[in-house]
């Protein structure tokens, strides 16, 4: 058994309750490599559990074991602290009159069974209009950092507005946990997009916000259905740009399994929805990664897998090779300039590549992240003087 297998199915093993991974005659030297792809891939955690649950026989060396074991339990740890936080930060919310709701994070680990084994990160908010303004007077009173604020411009050329913050957000840290508040929810890789999720969102945003329980108090975050999108597009973004981990992949996997056994689940309007932003082909591919490598039913998940088994092949392998944020793929050369165009490069590259999982968004990507990132920040820079 390779290290990648052996991985995929311990991961297998902490998404299922009710599964043992099957593992037989693996060496120390596989045992070292499948944990730190688990260390790269962000699911030392969940990875864990299924080490927890293979016969004494079959399990790592002790040392390896106690290793493993110290890294879970200090993402159990950060996992609490993350919780308080993020419910402390509603509380004010609340008293406030400010309206916000978490991305990913803490609201997507309570799609898993064991959600303090989730690698946490960021609290990412979003909050539109006035409420981001009293969003990050609510946590800058918090924090223990300055930030200033950029001025906000918007200019019409050739008929279309342009918003010099048009993905921005504000960093914070709070408790020493990082807070992103954002204005914008998503960064696209297109124009018709960006303008087919506007609308998407302007369906739902302050008439279908859920309220969950997180341990330590309550946050709102997105409706099922929502979540099953954005989690994807923003999954997408990131696969293109650098490369993602598996923990992105198991997070929309979870979420659409969540919203498949939904009392309003709507295959149809799922598969508009996705078509319309043009990530139908790669819903489909994690759909089949889902099925084929990570044990989930056909049952278990909203759409038909994408059977092009040599692409699944290729996108899992550059999924957990490159690991979180692709890191292990990209190594840019010091300085803002070289490796801001070796970034701009790459991204070009992989547009290329993978364009047939996204043949509209990607055919123009190339232009719009040139515009988007080089052009359009020098027109705004210009317009401040």
């Amino acid at each position: 058994m390779r290290a990648w297998e052996l991985l995929l199915e311990l991961l297998r093993g902490g998404l299922h309750a009710d599964y043992v991974p099957q593992v037989e005659a693996v060496d120390e030297r596989t045992w070292q490599r499948a944990y730190r792809l688990a260390e790269s891939n962000t699911v030392t955690g969940l990875t864990f559990w299924g080490v927890s649950k293979l016969p004494e026989g079959a399990r790592p060396s002790a040392g390896l074991r106690t290793r493993w074991l110290a890294h879970t339990a200090q993402i159990g740890r950060t996992n609490k602290h993350v919780d308080e936080t993020a419910a402390r930060l509603f509380r004010a919310f609340e008293d406030a009159g400010v309206e916000a709701v978490v991305m990913k994070g803490q609201a997507v680990a309570r799609y898993y069974q064991r959600p303090e084994l989730r690698h946490p990160g960021d609290i990412d908010l979003y909050a539109d209009g006035e409420n981001f303004r009293g969003a990050n007077e609510v946590i800058a009173s918090m924090s223990s950092t300055d930030v200033k604020a950029e001025p906000h411009l918007v200019l019409t050329l050739f008929g279309r507005k342009y918003s010099n913050l048009h993905h921005i957000h504000v960093s914070y840290v709070v408790d020493g946990v990082v807070i992103e508040c954002h204005r914008r929810m998503l960064a696209s890789i297109s124009r018709h997009q960006d303008e087919e999720f506007g609308k998407l969102l302007g369906e739902w945003y302050r008439k279908e916000r859920r309220r969950i329980d997180i341990g330590a108090g309550s946050i709102e975050t997105l409706p099922v259905w929502f979540d099953c999108v954005y989690i994807l597009a923003h999954l997408f973004m990131h696969f293109i740009h650098t490369g993602i981990g598996l923990r992105h992949v198991s997070d929309w996997l979870m979420v659409a399994r969540a919203y498949r056994m939904a009392d309003d689940f709507d295959e149809e309007r799922l598969k508009k929805n996705l078509d319309c932003l043009g990530l139908l082909p790669m819903a489909r591919l994690l759909c089949g990664i889902g099925i084929h490598r990570l044990g989930f039913e056909r049952e278990e998940l909203p759409l038909d897998p994408w059977e092009d088994v040599a692409m699944e092949r290729e996108v899992l392998e550059d999924v957990i090779l490159g690991g979180n944020w692709g890191r292990s793929h990209t190594h840019p050369p010091r300085g803002r300039v070289r490796g801001g165009l070796h970034r701009f490069r790459y991204y070009c590259k992989r547009c290329k590549h993978f364009r047939c999982l996204s043949p509209r968004e990607l055919a123009h990507a190339v232009r719009h992240k040139l515009a988007d990132k080089f052009v359009m920040p020098f027109v705004f820079r210009r317009a401040e003087y």
